[in-house]
């Protein structure tokens, strides 16, 4: 284990938890009321009805999901180095990122600020872990 691959790992592993808890608040309160749930966004103008409340808080488990994937393949592979976990990681968090942007950035639904603590978790994860594989013997664990 090398001092980036647990700055890679570290990375990952927060950006996991930032999601599990984030999709998780997101979730709860969609559960209790589709307006709560759509709060956290800036252009939400409210009187949603159910379905859109259920709607978004299955996408909060989505995100709730990755997140706990993406911390797994951070303790389980990224912490020792391995190429597959760093692949693995850089995939799910670019995918995820990329939605963000597209979907929330871009339209103005959220705020660059609000969005950058995951943004640049996974950039440090992603950059970390490459230098970690390229610099490095990387290894082959089972995930």
């Amino acid at each position: 284990m090398t001092r980036l691959s647990k700055i890679a790992g570290g990375a990952f592993i927060l950006w996991g938890i930032l999601h599990l808890v984030g999709g998780g608040m997101i979730l709860m309160a969609a559960w209790n009321d589709p307006d709560a749930g759509f709060a956290a966004y800036s252009t939400a103008s409210g009187g949603y009805d159910a379905l859109a409340g259920d709607i978004l808080g299955y996408f909060a488990y989505g995100l709730v999901a990755l997140g706990a994937i993406a911390a797994i393949i951070g303790v389980r592979g990224n912490l020792k180095n391995d190429e597959t976990a760093l692949l693995a990681n850089t995939v799910l968090v670019l995918l995820t990122e990329i939605g963000l942007i597209v979907f929330l950035l871009l339209p103005d639904h959220l705020s660059l600020l609000d969005a950058s603590p995951g943004l640049i978790l996974g950039l440090v994860g992603i950059v970390a872990g490459g230098l970690a594989c390229h610099r490095t013997e990387a290894h082959h664990v089972d995930i």
